[in-house]
């Protein structure tokens, strides 16, 4: 609650397993999670409370593939690149959801999920839109 105005914010290699005080964090525009615990989206769910969020950073947290939804991430409309590599390569299976995210210009991913026949429709059309994925 103390800051409000904080615009970036890197709490990696801290073994957060979850980010419920980030409500808080409105103005928040870069958010950096790499190496944490962060293994279930659920666990993230509070990030679609950061209407600001541009820049979002969860690699190295094992999230495995239960990415059915992205739970509120293809709310935040102002998010522009989004880093999911180095997941274990349990991330296999993209959301739908993503190709929402009209604003989003940059999206790491592991090899393993590009390859995946399955993501292919969903990487051609955030392609289409101009935004970079590799």
């Amino acid at each position: 609650r103390y800051l409000q105005g904080l615009e970036t914010l890197d709490l990696s290699n801290n073994l957060l397993e979850d980010l419920d005080e980030l409500i808080y964090l409105k103005e928040l525009k870069n958010l950096i999670l790499t190496n944490n615990r962060l293994k279930k989206i659920e666990n993230i769910k509070h990030i679609q409370s950061l209407p600001n969020l541009r820049y979002l950073a969860l690699e190295g947290n094992g999230l495995i593939n239960k990415l059915k939804k992205v739970d509120g991430l293809s709310q935040i409309k102002n998010l522009r690149k989004i880093i999911l590599f180095n997941n274990s390569d349990q991330l296999k299976k993209l959301p739908q959801e993503i190709v929402n995210l009209n604003n989003l210009r940059y999206f790491r991913l592991d090899d393993s999920t590009i390859e995946n026949p399955s993501n292919k429709k969903i990487i051609r059309v955030l392609k289409e839109k101009n935004v970079d994925v590799f």
